[in-house]
């Protein structure tokens, strides 16, 4: 976890697409839903960003819900939330020993599925969410003016320290095998703007088409009265409900690996070499880790990339 600096530390891994159904855009009407401002950011600042033990552990994707927590109490009328760093720990060792069994206290990051499974089920602190889903790109900015912000996981570029210290916006680069997870808590026509070792941070939409790999939603818990009609909180729920029985974060169990493996398509090899073109080695083998678990992994097709995120109003 400390490829690139000792000063900050990475931590988000891929999630391999065991949550099919649950996307943004099966449970929001977009034709009843208001159409995504022109520039936004979230309701409430907090009076500041703690660093939530990330410059020590690869905990960033449990920093990025606390940053959101800090944002969705301040919404709800409450006063500013800030979660201890022994929680933040006790959360991200917990999860981890789960994703990584008989290896306590592993620092190896999460997966953001994850995350977001043990928020709904055991929360963090006194806060949990409802629900969560994730986000096609080019929903991100409507997402995040409904349930005030989105998360996501990006795979680092090769100055994304050097930037942050330098105060420069993250622009497209040199690909490492680091992931990182920030929450994003404001946009314009230029930028997304994002929350990370205790600072705000830009970042173009070309770095964000190039590097972003998920973007996910999640529904607070204080929210349940502010869900917006034209999204289907109910039919979310009973989706979770179906999908989720399990008390641990990871599915369980897996699918059984397919006996003998099928062999390759045109199109499934198309896709392996654009991901590694894209991503890199490590990464792509990263990925595919699901593939070998048995987990049928959503790779993004070739075709289609860069993602599709583009600044309010498609410019």
């Amino acid at each position: 976890m400390n490829e690139q600096s000792t000063e900050f530390k990475f931590g988000f891994k891929p999630s391999p697409n065991v949550f099919t159904t649950l996307h943004f855009e099966t449970y929001a009407n977009v034709s009843v839903l208001p159409a995504p401002a022109d520039k936004w950011r979230i309701s409430h600042t907090p009076t500041a960003w703690p660093m939530y033990k990330n410059d020590q552990y690869g905990c960033c994707t449990v920093a990025m819900i606390a940053h959101l927590l800090q944002a969705w109490a301040l919404d709800t009328g409450q006063s500013d939330y800030v979660v201890t760093d022994e929680l933040i720990m006790a959360m991200y060792w917990a999860i981890g020993n789960l994703e990584h069994p008989n290896q306590p206290n592993t620092d190896q990051g999460l997966m953001l599925i994850d995350v977001y499974r043990w928020m709904r089920k055991m929360g963090l602190g006194s806060k949990k969410i409802l629900a969560f889903v994730k986000v096609k790109p080019e929903n991100v900015q409507l997402a995040a003016g409904l349930f005030d912000g989105v998360g996501l996981g990006f795979q680092c570029q090769q100055n994304v320290i050097a930037d942050f210290n330098a105060g420069r916006p993250w622009t497209p680069g040199t690909m490492t095998s680091e992931g990182h997870a920030v929450p994003i808590i404001e946009y314009d026509s230029q930028y997304l703007n994002m929350v990370t070792w205790a600072k705000e941070q830009k970042g173009t939409y070309p770095w964000a088409q190039r590097n972003v790999f998920e973007y996910w939603a999640a529904i607070p818990e204080d929210f349940q009265q502010k869900v917006p009609s034209g999204f289907d909180i109910e039919a979310l729920w009973a989706d979770l409900g179906q999908i989720d029985t399990s008390d641990s974060p990871t599915p369980d169990p897996l699918p059984p690996m397919p006996t003998p493996p099928p062999n390759p398509t045109p199109d499934d090899l198309a896709t392996l070499a654009a991901l590694i073109q894209r991503n890199g080695l490590n990464w792509a083998l990263a990925v595919l880790l699901g593939s070998v678990k048995g987990v049928q992994v959503d790779f993004t097709k070739a075709p289609s990339w860069p993602l599709a995120i583009q600044p309010p109003g498609g410019n």
